[in-house]
């Protein structure tokens, strides 16, 4: 820790009678120190205003959290680019599909995207899910050393999101590249300037395959969207475009950087690992605690449509507001043991997902993907040695908890000759 969180968040009254702390989601101190940092948040001020980023609430409390995501009347999500902003703090320059739309557009439109994603859905693309994670694992096995992020935990969401929404796998790399770019980059920067005119390509990209699949459907997730009607009329394809970055991101991003955090806790903790290798029903609640106590997307933002309290604070029309995901997970009045990992912990509210009707639509998803990779991991490369010194982390933890770099050595091992379908 660079200094005392009670330090870090400098808590003072502004002259609108606002609890101000000296708060950015996006600043590299946070890699260090944000759950001190949020911790004496939730302690002092669960609702307090920053001037950074034109200014927002942030919410660190797990009530306060809870009561914000289940409240889509008085906290927006929706982007108009007028005077609601989506939720990415500040906004992104494009417009993020599902996530960013309220009922009632938004409820038709989500209930049609369920079968994709329910938990038959994900279930039935097990096999699916262990043959590319096998896949994956032959490319380095023999070798007897590998970065475990790069070589296994990119790669394996990445390949299978491919197949889901129906791009070729030689463009994963490259896919994933961008998306991870796309999560640890701050704003405000040239180099998020050059990334915003990358994802601006891109959009056009899905613009014309979009065009394409409504022309020539297959039996993809992009035709889905291309084909689909909703209320009687087809989506433009702006709003394909929109909604198929959404899946792309959240499917490559968010496994990749929870697979990463299990593999060092895991050399960190060598019992939950021998633990979990033996036990496989294990995973169950560990997949849900690990969800919980590294949170792979920090949290997001909402809009206020009107004057409103919230913990004692007066929020006004278009304020913006953060809702730490991150923060309300390891909040002790919801958890016990909150700052400790507990694979068994059963039950386990925590909202690494979101709560309430933007609860994350990938969730089965990941839950399956993860379970998967991470027993596939132990059974091949089970005695896999991280160096700690040398994993590096991802630059900021805004939007989300990853790693870069994350390399190990293990016993080589043979090929089990998986290809990709």
């Amino acid at each position: 820790m660079t200094q005392a969180a009670h330090d870090l968040i400098g808590l003072r009254t502004d002259p609108l009678g606002r609890a101000a702390v000296t708060y950015n989601h996006h600043s590299p101190n946070m890699v260090e120190d944000a759950r001190r940092i949020h911790a004496e948040l939730r302690s002092r001020c669960p609702v307090a205003w920053t001037e950074e980023h034109g200014g927002y609430w942030v919410v660190t409390g797990y009530d306060e959290v809870e009561a914000v995501a289940r409240d889509d009347d008085r906290f927006s999500s929706e982007n108009d680019f007028v005077t609601r902003f989506g939720v990415a703090q500040p906004p992104m320059p494009h417009w993020a599909g599902l996530v960013e739309m309220d009922p009632p557009e938004f409820t038709p439109l989500r209930k049609a995207l369920v079968p994709w994603f329910s938990r038959k859905a994900a279930t039935d693309r097990s096999e699916l899910t262990r043959t590319i994670t096998d896949y994956v694992l032959d490319q380095i096995i023999e070798a007897g050393e590998c970065d475990l992020t790069e070589d296994v935990a990119v790669p394996i969401p990445a390949l299978l999101t491919m197949d889901l929404v129906g791009f070729p796998f030689t463009e994963a790399d490259e896919m994933a590249d961008m998306f991870h770019r796309h999560t640890y980059i701050p704003p405000n920067t040239p180099e998020r300037d050059r990334l915003n005119a990358d994802v601006a390509r891109f959009s056009g990209l899905l613009h014309e395959r979009a065009l394409e699949r409504r022309n020539h459907p297959t039996d993809d997730l992009l035709s889905y969207l291309a084909n689909i009607e909703i209320n009687g009329e087809l989506l433009s394809l702006e709003e394909v475009a929109g909604h198929a970055f959404l899946v792309l991101i959240g499917g490559i991003d968010t496994t990749t950087a929870l697979l990463s955090n299990t593999f060092i806790h895991l050399q960190q903790h060598p019992e939950e690992r021998a633990r979990l290798l033996a036990d496989p029903k294990l995973l169950d609640t560990a997949f849900d605690e690990y969800m919980r106590y590294y949170t792979p997307v920090p949290g997001l933002a909402r809009t206020v449509t009107r004057d409103c309290e919230l913990s004692g604070q007066h929020l006004r029309e278009n304020d913006r507001l953060w809702i730490s995901w991150a923060a309300a997970n390891l909040d002790a009045a919801a958890f016990d043991e909150a700052h400790t990992v507990r694979l068994d912990r059963e039950p386990n509210r925590h909202v690494a997902f979101g709560t309430g009707i933007h609860r994350c639509i990938g969730a089965n998803v990941a839950e399956v993907t993860w379970k998967i990779a991470a027993h596939r991991v132990l059974e091949r490369l089970g005695d896999y040695v991280l160096d700690i010194a040398a994993c590096e982390p991802f630059p900021t933890v805004g939007t989300g908890a990853g790693w870069l770099r994350t390399p190990a050595t293990f016993t080589p091992g043979q090929r089990v000759g998986a290809e990709l379908p």
